[in-house]
């Protein structure tokens, strides 16, 4: 049967795919610049001087463009004189007069690419969404916890999963079980599993999951090895075909 996979895009996301595409999770479908991360320069205390006075040291204004190694700041004394520099090319994004410092900010600009988290057709483009029609089965869950995740489905059978029956093979894979015991989430977690479905689970667990009925759990365990994403926020699983 179809089912759609709705996949949420950043805001100012550019649009890489057309209605009608097919895609796969190596095909971006959208991409989003961010800005790097601001620099604090502790300017009073480079010049030694008051907070409130760094403005005067200033040699350049906010926003105005700078060029890496432009001087920023210049204090002349009778025997010395301190030079405060431009990191890199950017602006002064703030100046704080109260703590003496300001903000650069560079001009750098990252490029972020957003993939499908399975392979599909593209169904419809929203704002900040696009719908991924895909050949599977949708199933409801009753609790759930953190953020989506895909992955091979793999079950592991018995009324209680421990620690033996983890095994190495579970690496970013969505592990299916009935009940799990906090030694084998343990475990799960340091093999790098992608997150849990069961139908039990204890109170404190640092995987995301989904817990579901008996009745889903018994229909899902005989598609082990399909590629799956939960989604804990809609309380959603898709298994794909």
């Amino acid at each position: 049967m179809k089912i759609t996979i709705d996949v949420k895009l950043p805001e100012k996301s550019s649009i890489l795919v057309k209605v009608g595409e097919k895609v796969d999770q190596k095909d971006p479908i959208a991409s989003v610049e961010s800005h790097s991360a601001p620099i604090i320069i502790q300017l009073a205390k480079m010049l030694k001087v008051n907070p409130q006075k760094i403005i005067k040291y200033m040699t350049v204004s906010s926003d105005s463009p700078i060029k890496k190694d432009d001087v920023i700041a210049l204090k002349k004394g009778m025997l010395s004189t301190i030079t405060v520099k431009s990191p890199a090319d950017g602006f002064i994004e703030d100046i704080d007069l109260e703590e003496g410092l300001i903000v650069f900010r560079e001009n750098k600009h990252k490029e972020k690419k957003i993939y499908p988290p399975v392979s599909g057709v593209i169904k419809e483009i929203k704002h900040k969404h696009i719908e991924l029609e895909c050949e599977g089965e949708e199933y409801s869950g009753e609790k759930s916890r953190g953020e989506r995740m895909a992955g091979r489905l793999k079950f592991i059978g018995g009324e209680q999963v421990g620690v033996l029956e983890v095994t190495e093979d579970i690496h970013k894979a969505i592990i299916l079980a009935a009940e799990i015991t906090p030694a084998a989430l343990s475990k799960i977690d340091a093999l790098g599993g992608a997150g849990i479905i069961a139908t039990k689970i204890p109170d404190e667990i640092s995987l995301d999951y989904v817990l579901v009925s008996k009745s889903t759990f018994d229909k899902m365990s005989s598609l082990s090895g399909r590629e799956a994403v939960a989604d804990p926020p809609l309380k959603r699983i898709f298994i794909l075909s």
